[in-house]
């Protein structure tokens, strides 16, 4: 444990306890959220507090017996409320943030004298989202990762480190700021290294994409003795930078910043588009897919809907369900058509 971290306010580890108890029940409004946010950038220790106490948290079953002899009055039996925890799969708090802030002042007594929990190294945790769904993950430090349908990664963090391995598929980061800690995504050959922003990476099989949405992030080549050293690359809000396999250098696009993510709320809502504009979207989406319409007239139909995120196969049947059209596979993509009896 650092001499900094020694240093937080008592006050301030219980009040990263009570939003953490909030932030992790599942019913935190936006206002909620945004609070937490403002919360976190107020000072440079509440997010080293709230981290601390979730890894406590992640971390208690071992503790669960003094637990519950020093604080068995904010505990009952209730139905699992978390993943990961023989602690959390059989308790709860009723008074969330009074037993929190008990756990916290627990924590103090058990495991600051000896340091031994803060000082060793975070196990990795592993994470995924299913195939027909996105999914939203909060991460220790506060900073929120959506995954696309399919996905995966694996997050490994502590006093010193925030690293995430995207293994596969994509994911949307929006990252709480932290200076003196940065935040690396590393994917593939590459690496994207930030301190506080909004950004996409992609880890496709035949290329790795970067989109920022906020803020400013470097991509240089991961520490491996395989890949070349290459030199750091900014890339700028509303900038997609896009490695093609084998090449070290990337084609630099530009797109609006409203589409970098925009398909993080797990559906994408049309009102009256044509198709034409419809098929554009979903290459965005999937842009290794090419998507070609064939027919006279059928790029003009409209179509007013929402198409849930999931593989690119499955919305492009479900559109054309919507508008009575088939789709057809072949080498080169996939091909809306007039439906056949």
């Amino acid at each position: 444990m650092s001499n900094e971290d020694r240093h937080i306010a008592a006050a301030t580890f219980e009040r990263a306890s009570e939003w953490y108890a909030l932030m992790t029940t599942g019913h935190a409004s936006e206002a909620d959220q945004t609070a937490h946010m403002e919360w976190l950038l107020q000072d440079p220790s509440h997010p080293l507090a709230y981290e601390q106490i979730a890894m406590s948290m992640r971390n208690l079953s071992a503790f669960e017996t003094e637990l519950r002899t020093a604080f068995g009055k904010d505990l009952a039996p209730s139905v699992q409320v978390s993943q990961g925890s023989r602690f959390w799969s059989g308790w709860r708090w009723p008074q969330i943030a009074t037993g929190l802030a008990a756990a916290a002042a627990l924590l103090f007594v058990v495991i600051f004298p000896g340091g031994a929990l803060f000082d060793t190294q975070v196990s990795e945790q592993l994470y995924s989202a299913d195939a027909g769904d996105v999914r939203n993950v909060q991460l220790a430090d506060g900073s929120q990762v959506t995954l696309f349908a399919g996905s995966s990664m694996s997050v490994r963090m502590n006093s010193d480190v925030r690293d995430v391995d995207l293994l596969s598929g994509r994911g949307f980061f929006s990252v709480v700021p932290d200076p003196n800690r940065p935040f690396t995504v590393n994917f593939g050959a590459r690496k994207v290294r930030v301190v506080g922003t909004r950004f996409e990476v992609i880890k496709g099989t035949d290329f790795d994409r970067v989109a920022v949405n906020k803020g400013l992030v470097s991509v240089s080549s991961s520490d491996t003795p395989e890949v070349a050293p290459q030199s750091p690359l900014l890339i700028e809000p509303g900038t997609i930078a896009l490695y093609h396999q084998g090449q070290n250098m990337p084609e630099i696009k530009s797109a609006p910043v409203e589409t970098i993510g925009f398909w993080t709320t797990g559906s994408i809502t049309f009102q009256d588009e044509p198709l034409t504009t419809v098929v554009e979207r979903l290459e965005m989406l999937f842009p290794e897919t090419s998507i070609r319409i064939e027919g006279q007239g059928i790029g003009s139909r409209r179509f007013s809907g929402s198409l849930v995120v999931s593989d690119i196969e499955k919305m492009l049947t479900n559109l054309a369900t919507f508008l009575d059209l088939a789709v057809r596979k072949d080498g080169e993509g996939y091909w809306l058509d007039e439906a056949r009896d």
